[in-house]
């Protein structure tokens, strides 16, 4: 009798007898019933609005080949057709009704635990321990994030297809190793970093079953069979680059790589405190990036892990074969987000450590988990006396499972309540821009629109580029009434990207309201100088440079010192090639009325226009104008 076989029998007194359609039914229901309040939750508003909502691509089978000829997100970076395929399944039979999103997630879920059992049964031929490990994975409150909101959906898949084909691969008929090829590639088109798992299954063929160490000739046999899995994933990077799907986001130097990778191993310290006390679990964790070297919280850390390997090396022979590849599982799943050499961030100084990164690895923990499990309850129960019993074990492990079960029933019921979810991020990191605009844009559905305008400020002192955040402040700001400050912060968005309809449509809408607004109050007022000033920003603004003129002329009539309507008017003739008529009008201007910013614009207008026009003296005198009254005025 072997020493692993020898650990399992007093191991087995606690759970003396196992059935399989029993640990089946038993996963199948703790899983279902665990997850199953995310199942009230209504669409949220990160990315289900992009993937679902308002996405073309699921409206239709038509847009199959589209599908699978385009990026996810329309960003050029992540390739996932069949979790669009699937949504496109779900928009043809139910529509756009949440809960049975929800529901096929928690199905998935649970059919890749009941994977999982059956490959950890192949592996470890132990019926009890690959149900506890099963279950661990299911249950697991880290595993919440993935589970729990609709866009999880890429790490579930790719997660059920790589467990089918490591299963199918451990069966080794040829039959057998096709499907798993195939079910290696369906998990490709599921999520990027299923792309790994070729560099587990050598470390499972050069692991299991002994650790010994190879000829090189019985090593290139046992990697022969891993072969095939590289040159799949060779082919999947090279579909990607025949569709232009290539886009990666590299470190600027190697010090920020190194930076990057050495916070990781810090937030792989917080992962491991969240698989023992999962208390603090909150939606899109992210660790703040360390800046320098002489960090002290960088050292410990490193520190840390020099002390960690150091001993998994000294005592390496030591370890069980199993051991061993259960512990390297998670760290190669892991690779994808440590950090090099792309560059995983939520937002500018963080980087992203969301629970969700954990769902793969947590199948080798969980492995690991249960196997150092049995080998505790093994010595104890194999103490002269026998100080604990079988039954006391059993209850502990029964109480251990329970208390895990009930972080992931309250995370489930968090996750349903996207506000609740939100402010639960908030309280344990208050910087995370990302989740202050989803927050905000919540509040501003439920109309609190001062708080909302409140977290879309915070979140652009954090991060001034947020564009989602710029346009939501904006639409706040009109929503309140405050239509010219909404359209300076359109006007601030520099690069809309995905959002450039949204704020084209916004502009359009604000201008309509303050066109009506204006119209209305001119006829009410003919005599106010900045109503028709207005009016005349606002047609100037949609193009319609007749009307601009018009109101602007009538602005510096009734206001002959009106500086902005003569500056706006003067642009407008300049722009049509009236040069005299638009030098005319700044000379007016700068004569008015004591210095001003305006002036210096002036200033800066009428150099040109002399040049254009060959007066170089006057263009030299006005450069000249121009920059004393910049130091003047202290102008940046």
């Amino acid at each position: 009798m072997t020493e692993d076989e020898s650990s399992v029998m007093p191991f087995m007194k606690i759970f003396p007898s196992s059935k399989t359609s029993v640990f089946v039914l038993l996963i199948i229901a703790i899983t279902i019933s665990a997850y199953s309040f995310a199942i009230q939750g209504a669409f949220k508003t990160l990315d289900d609005e992009k993937i679902i909502i308002t996405n073309p691509d699921i409206r239709s089978f038509s847009r199959v080949g589209h599908i699978f000829t385009s990026s996810f997100f329309g960003r050029q970076s992540y390739y996932r057709p069949l979790v669009t395929f699937s949504h496109l399944l779900e928009y043809q039979a139910f529509g756009l009704k949440a809960p049975f999103y929800y529901l096929i997630n928690i199905l998935i879920h649970t059919a890749s635990a009941l994977i999982l059992f059956a490959l950890l049964r192949r592996i470890l031929q132990q019926e009890t321990l690959s149900f506890l490990g099963a279950l661990l994975f299911a249950v697991h409150p880290v595993q919440w994030e993935a589970v729990t909101n609709i866009p999880g959906r890429a790490i579930l898949m790719a997660a059920f297809f790589v467990f089918l084909s490591f299963y199918f691969f451990c069966r080794a008929t040829r039959r057998d190793c096709v499907l798993s090829l195939l079910m290696f590639g369906c998990g490709l088109m599921c999520k990027e970093s299923a792309g790994i798992f070729p560099l587990v299954l050598v470390a499972y063929r050069m692991i299991i079953p002994s650790g010994a160490i190879f000829s090189r000739r019985e090593t290139m046999s046992r990697l022969r069979s891993v072969i095939p899995f590289f040159v799949v994933a060779g082919l999947y990077v090279l579909i990607r680059r025949w569709l232009g799907i290539t886009n990666v986001f590299l470190w600027r130097s190697v010090p920020e790589a190194v930076l990057g990778f050495l916070t990781f191993l810090r937030g792989l310290l917080t992962y491991l405190r969240l698989l023992i006390w999962p208390l603090d679990g909150h939606f899109d964790r992210a660790r703040i990036l360390f800046i320098s070297f002489r960090q002290l919280e960088l050292i410990l850390t490193v520190i840390v892990f020099a002390v960690v390997l150091f001993f998994v090396y000294r005592y390496r022979r030591s370890i069980p074969s199993y051991f061993k590849f259960f512990l390297l599982w998670p760290f190669i799943e892991l690779i994808p987000v440590c950090q090099i050499p792309f560059a995983v961030g939520v937002q500018p100084g963080m980087i992203s450590t969301a629970e969700h990164f954990l769902y793969l690895p947590m199948a080798g923990m969980a492995g690991l988990a249960v196997l150092a499990g049995q080998r505790l309850c093994s010595k104890i129960l194999a103490w002269p006396g026998r100080p604990v019993s079988p039954f006391v074990l059993r209850w502990a492990i029964v109480g251990l499972y329970a208390f895990l079960l009930l972080f992931t029933v309250q995370m489930s019921i968090h996750s349903h309540n996207e506000t609740v979810m939100f402010e639960r991020t908030l309280r344990y990191n208050p910087y995370n821009s990302r989740i202050l605009t989803s927050l905000a844009v919540r509040y501003a559905h439920a109309g609190r629109l001062q708080e909302a305008e409140r977290l879309f400020r915070q979140a652009l002192l954090i991060d001034r580029l947020d564009v989602k955040a710029r346009i939501g402040l904006g639409k706040v700001l009109c929503d309140q009434g405050q239509y010219w400050q909404g359209l300076a912060e359109y006007d601030k968005v520099e690069d809309a990207g995905l959002y450039a309809e949204t704020l084209e449509t916004n502009r359009r809408l604000t201008r309509q309201i303050l066109l009506r607004r204006l119209s209305r109050a001119c006829e009410k007022n003919p005599r106010d100088a900045r109503i028709h000033y207005s009016l005349g920003v606002i047609y100037s603004q949609v193009g319609n440079t007749a009307l601009a003129r018009e109101c602007f002329e009538k602005a510096s009539e009734i206001n002959p010192g009106f500086k902005a309507a003569l500056f706006n008017l003067a642009s407008l003739e300049a722009a049509q090639g009236e040069t005299g008529r638009a030098i005319e009008h700044l000379e007016r201007l700068l004569g008015r009325g004591s210095p001003e910013w305006i002036d210096y614009m002036a200033w800066q207008k009428l150099e040109k226009l002399y040049l254009d026009t060959g007066v170089e003296a006057k263009a030299l005198q006005a450069r000249q104008q121009a920059e004393s009254l910049k130091r003047e005025l202290e102008l940046p």
